[in-house]
């Protein structure tokens, strides 16, 4: 493994790693000796040790000071610091630094090991201050805590350090592993990459602990590496949106401030009276829109999002093993209108029959107890209205037609199905998914709306118009159809356990998670034909024991076949292909080998689990077996 990731950092033209650690300053800070020690090492001077303390740091200044101004002053510090060897009450004083900093800087040192002697890298270190040289570097490794003592001032010094250092090279901005031995790493490195404003691609986070793994660490080096041409290309696509926001946000208020009173006036009598449309709901949409048309405009930004185009997905990049909740918010918000902004209309309006197209209403939850076939479920009901926005309005109805769907939560798995669904509705904090039925339509007397809400239905979310106009579409009949946005992947949590072939053909375990685990996610998506497909996601904790129980086997028991487990094992590019997802289906009899024809194609995957540990396992099944437990 350590050969090919050098070969890729020399191509990727990696040539320069920088350490940024307190591991690596020379000397403590005054608020970072503690309280005793100073109180010690005042007790404990002799004549002799203030005539040299004087000295160093300026007779008159010393005979004026008192202990409290000299344990805060950087100077006095300073001076105690460079004299050290000839005060033996200095040297106790900063012993427990030295001590803390030799520790600190034996743990990095197999990381240096790594980067130079290994990787063929030059690498510099540098403490909490200065050295530009910094800015240079193609991948740097940061500590978290950015201070002797962990805290927020620490974390913020370290987040201010990679900022200062991304501000000067936005346009090719450099590769961040973030390094901690606190157990709070995993929390907190999403800040520290948010804050300084690099993409999930340009950053990896690595536990100090594991700095003695040679291979995890090259294969972080190796993911990063490999990416960086497409991180670069991201990026830029970025730095367009920025730059682009920012004019449009110009140009929008430029706009709309050459409207006048007379201008809403007017718009009022000639157009929406007719409507009964008020002006305040109207050009809340009629805005939103004019600027999504100024940013369509933005030349830079469409040259930038086509150049994403060009980026090969096929093997790539590795899938996050949890989707970000920001993507399940963005598909939340390309689904619905904004449910502060129906909340707050509803409450100002203070109207219960005042429906609109695409208002979505759920039913309190059920329990509908077990009967002896099946066991005791939660059931909800959800109905979106789907009379014409302009019935309700003026058309002098008294009745609303509506759809009903079943509400499911978000996680529930569904194979295919014929009925539309909507993959993700946020309630609050809850996040939902609903089934809607065809067959299932209501009609509701409007009068009749105020008292199933005060029953217990409730108003919460509204969806856009061309989503509400295709569940309108669908019930209609397949005469018209309405395209609209894809919806993101649903995922649902999945149980793991992977197994061994051995030479013997007796079956070994090598790793195991159950459901509530949370170390395996399916996602369900679809494909050309609109069939279901599933992808099965490992968690990075999980690969990890993977490839450390992989690792630990001998080669001798390996099952003597082609690809050979022994030379894929070694190969950082099979991981980053378990990273990306492996395709699966869970009712297919003779399993799923996701990387059938690849030079990587030992995997076999089963959606049950049926092989016994310890037992033969049949011949025809792959070196590498999963088996996936679903809720």
């Amino acid at each position: 493994m350590i050969e090919q990731v050098k070969q890729l950092l020399a191509e990727r033209e990696f040539k320069l790693a920088a350490i940024v650690d307190d591991a690596f300053d020379e000397m403590p800070t005054a608020t970072e000796i503690r309280a005793e020690l100073w109180d010690r090492f005042f007790d404990d001077l002799q004549e002799s040790d203030d005539n040299k303390l004087s000295e160093a740091y300026g007779k008159q200044k010393y005979d004026d000071s008192d202990v409290s101004d000299l344990r805060r002053d950087p100077i006095f510090v300073d001076a105690a610091w460079r004299i050290r060897a000839d005060v033996p009450p200095a040297a106790a004083l900063f012993g427990e630094f030295s001590d803390t900093q030799r520790a600190k800087r034996d743990r990095i040192a197999p990381l240096q090991h790594l980067l130079v002697q290994e990787l063929g890298l030059s690498c510099k270190t540098f403490g909490r201050e200065g050295h530009d040289d910094v800015d240079n570097a193609d991948i740097i490794f940061l500590d978290l805590f950015l201070g002797y003592v962990e805290g927020e001032e620490a974390i913020l010094q370290a987040i201010a350090r990679i900022k200062g250092v991304i501000e000067k090279r936005r346009a090719n901005p450099p590769t961040v592993v973030l390094l901690s031995e606190s157990a709070l790493l995993q929390e907190l490195g999403p800040r520290v990459r948010d804050d300084a404003e690099l993409l999930g691609c340009q950053f990896r986070m690595v536990s100090k602990n594991q700095l003695s793994d040679s291979e995890l660490l090259a294969e972080r080096l190796y993911e990063l590496a490999v990416s960086y041409p497409d991180s670069l290309k991201l990026n830029s696509f970025m730095l367009s949106w920025d730059r682009a926001l920012k004019e449009s946000h110009e140009k929008f208020l430029r706009s709309i401030r050459t409207l006048d009173l007379p201008d809403y006036a007017n718009m009022n009598a000639l157009i929406l009276e007719a409507e009964e449309e008020p002006v305040g709901d109207y050009i809340l949409d009629l805005y939103d829109l004019h600027l999504h048309s100024i940013l369509e405009g933005d030349i830079a930004l469409i040259t930038a999002g086509k150049a994403l185009n060009e980026i090969s997905w096929a093997d790539y990049p590795p899938a996050q093993f949890m989707p970000s909740e920001e993507a399940d918010q963005m598909m939340d918000g390309a689904l619905f209108h904004n449910q502060s902004r129906t909340k707050t209309e509803a409450a100002i309006d203070n109207d219960p029959k005042a429906v609109r197209l695409g208002d979505v209403f759920v039913t309190s939850p059920v329990i509908i107890p077990a009967d002896g076939a099946t066991p005791a479920r939660s059931e909800q009901h959800a109905y979106v209205v789907l009379s014409q926005a302009c019935d309700l309005k003026h058309g002098g109805v008294d009745t609303v037609l509506l759809l009903k769907g079943s509400v499911q939560p978000y996680e529930r798995p569904r194979l295919k199905s014929s009925t539309p669904r909507t993959p993700i509705m946020y309630v609050d904090d809850q996040k939902l998914s609903v089934d809607w039925n065809l067959l299932a339509v209501e009609t509701w007397r409007i009068d009749d709306i105020p008292d199933k809400l005060a029953a217990g239905l409730e108003r919460v979310r509204r969806l856009r118009t061309p989503f509400a106009l295709q569940l309108q579409q669908a019930f209609i009949g397949r005469l018209g159809r309405v395209g609209t946005l894809a919806a993101l992947p649903t995922r649902y949590r999945a149980g793991v356990r992977i197994i061994l072939r051995k030479a013997n053909n007796i079956a070994e375990l090598l790793v195991e998670a159950d459901v509530e685990a949370n170390q395996a996610v399916c996602l369900v998506g679809r494909d050309g034909d609109n069939a279901t497909r599933e992808w099965l996601l490992l968690s990075d904790g999980l690969l990890l024991s993977f490839r450390r129980a992989l690792k630990s086997v001998d080669a001798n028991e390996f099952a003597r076949t082609t690809p050979s487990l022994s030379v894929v094992r070694d190969d950082p590019a099979f991981y980053r292909k378990l990273k990306g997802g492996l395709v699966m289906r869970r009712d297919a009899p003779k399993g799923e080998k996701p990387f059938k024809g690849t030079a990587y194609d030992v995997i076999q995957i089963f959606g049950s689990r049926s092989i016994q540990i310890g037992s033969e396992t049949d011949r025809s099944y792959h070196q590498i077996i999963i088996e996936v437990e679903f809720p």
